[in-house]
């Protein structure tokens, strides 16, 4: 008798199963094909709905029956389809763009003062560019010599690439790249620095009032920043 019975509610189950379908499929944007997250899918009898995930895929389970499915994105075209739900389907969407226009819009203000244009004091920033045209000894642009040319920055001796500031002792100078810090900043016995200028993009020399975030030395901060490579194109360049 309990085996009857047990049989009997597991056909109720099987059979109530049988009932619901499920609705699967793809939102995307109709001209590029790019996948819409968070596309809003309702079925309006039922009110029930969901909405699509990262990916653009959503899923929607419902009774067996006839159902009108919305599917709505902001800056998007709703669509509305009917379906007849006895088994389960694959059903995608795409979505056609709208772009909300809006009216025009006036912004008006009164420019602040530009007579500070800056709070930082003994700061020196330098492109490339600014760096390759100034003259040099052998013709070889070097931004470690480069910056002895400036107010308050001399050399350890002619020729080498170390430097004092203010006279300050040369341990007491910061060198980085791309926040990195470089401990040994030449090679030939300090006749060259080791930055390739063909490499950097720019620095920033910071002779007073270092920020905080570079530590505790008390002369300066040479902060070097490479160039960002380009991995779509090759680039080059030739110097003699």
């Amino acid at each position: 008798m309990k085996l009857r019975y047990l049989t009997f509610i597991l056909l109720i189950y099987s059979l109530m199963g049988q009932d619901t379908f499920t609705i699967s499929g793809k939102i995307t944007d109709s001209k590029t094909g790019k996948a819409l997250a968070g596309a809003n899918i309702f079925e309006i009898k039922s009110e029930r709905g969901t909405a699509s995930d990262a990916e653009g895929q959503y899923q929607l389970s419902l009774p067996k029956g006839i159902y009108k499915l919305k599917v709505s994105y902001i800056g998007y075209n709703t669509i509305q389809r009917e379906i007849a739900l006895n088994e389960n389907i694959a059903l995608d969407f795409a979505l056609i763009p709208d772009p909300i226009s809006m009216s025009r819009i006036d912004v008006s203000g009164i420019a602040p003062d530009h007579n500070v244009k800056s709070t930082e004091i003994s700061v020196e920033r330098l492109s490339i560019r600014q760096v390759e045209q100034i003259p040099v000894v052998m013709g070889e642009t070097d931004i470690m010599k480069t910056i002895q040319l400036l107010p308050g920055i001399t050399s350890i001796a002619e020729g080498r690439s170390g430097y004092i500031v203010r006279g300050s002792g040369i341990d007491q100078n910061l060198i980085l790249m791309d926040g990195m810090p470089i401990y040994y900043s030449s090679h030939m016995q300090g006749l060259y620095s080791v930055f390739n200028s063909d490499a950097v993009k720019g620095l920033t020399v910071y002779k007073g009032g270092v920020p905080a975030r570079f530590g505790g030395r008390g002369a300066s901060v040479l902060d070097v920043q490479m160039r960002d490579g380009n991995i779509e194109q090759f680039q080059g360049s030739v110097s003699a």
